[in-house]
């Protein structure tokens, strides 16, 4: 993903993970599979056109968060970041410097906000759901939490989806929601596209430029 120019410029570039996220493709997905998009010269990226909430992802890459220039920045038009997600936890043990931090301040400003594990497909998956529920704590009205999935590792396919789907029911299990799938098209098409386990989710996929 884009890096960003400037830490302080959290909204115009991102480090390593600034993807516009479309809450409206969870709650409302549209029924054509394809999307208009128009770019944005605050973020500099292109955005899809066409949906009113828009958002992003943050983590410790990103450093320290100006929240206030957060609220007011507008991507285009009238149209502003409304929700963020950050990144909480990795693998067995990891948990991201910034986000204990991060969690509550998007909380004080007025930021609808979710709370994301990077999936590392080598560590055993019911240790990485026990890292993240420990960690997190959802409140009402909180968003529903995100398996980061972005590499394989040479793990097979089968071991993967097994691995995953356990990942996700005890994470559904312990919030009483069902946790969102992030990854990209051809993870998507390779690993979880056949497989009628992950029927149940919702999928954020990411857009990378040129894809």
């Amino acid at each position: 993903m884009p890096k960003a120019r400037k830490k302080s410029t959290i909204v115009l570039k991102l480090f390593i993970f600034l993807v516009v996220l479309i809450l409206a493709l969870v709650l409302f997905p549209k029924k054509t599979s394809e999307f208009s998009f128009e770019y944005s010269e605050v973020a500099d990226i292109e955005i899809p056109e066409n949906y009113p909430i828009h958002g992003i992802d943050l983590s410790h890459h990103n450093g320290v968060i100006s929240w206030k220039k957060l609220k007011k920045s507008y991507l285009f038009d009238s149209v502003a970041v409304k929700f963020v997600y950050l990144k909480a936890t990795e693998g067995r043990s990891l948990i991201d410097s910034y986000f204990s931090k991060n969690w509550e301040d998007a909380k004080t400003f007025g930021f609808s906000r979710g709370a994301y594990h990077f999936y590392i497909t080598t560590r055993d998956p019911i240790e990485q759901a026990k890292n993240f529920c420990k960690n997190v704590r959802l409140e009402k009205g909180d968003l529903p939490p995100v398996c980061d999935f972005e590499e394989q590792l040479g793990v097979s396919k089968s071991k993967i989806q097994k691995d995953v789907h356990l990942f996700l029911t005890y994470l559904s299990d312990h919030y009483d929601i069902e946790p969102i799938i992030y990854t990209n098209p051809k993870l998507y098409e390779r690993i979880f596209q056949d497989n009628d386990l992950f029927n149940r989710y919702h999928f954020w996929i990411a857009k990378y430029e040129n894809q």
